[in-house]
């Protein structure tokens, strides 16, 4: 699941209370500099931090759309996108 820096930034000014922009960028930079996040050309996408903390999450909520490692039957997230389905 991905989305584009733009499209976040928008997302985070919207928030209550509101953060300006600068505010915003801040904020995303920080989230990709402790793993939470992952910036790659301006695509956002969860990272290594969220996928560990939220796994249990997205398994129950999203199990089908993901494809699992045959050996240690963990889900396999790099470059998969959630709107399709890999058996």
């Amino acid at each position: 699941m991905q989305a584009s820096a733009m499209d976040i930034l928008s997302q985070l000014s919207q928030l209550k209370p509101t953060l300006s922009k600068k505010e915003a960028e801040r904020f995303v930079e920080k989230c990709v500099s402790e793993h939470w996040l992952t910036n790659e050309n301006g695509k956002i996408s969860l990272g290594v931090r969220s996928l560990m903390e939220l796994s249990t999450y997205l398994k129950n909520e999203y199990e089908e759309q993901f494809i699992y490692c045959l050996f240690c039957k963990e889900m396999c997230t790099n470059k998969v996108s959630f709107m399709y389905r890999y058996v």
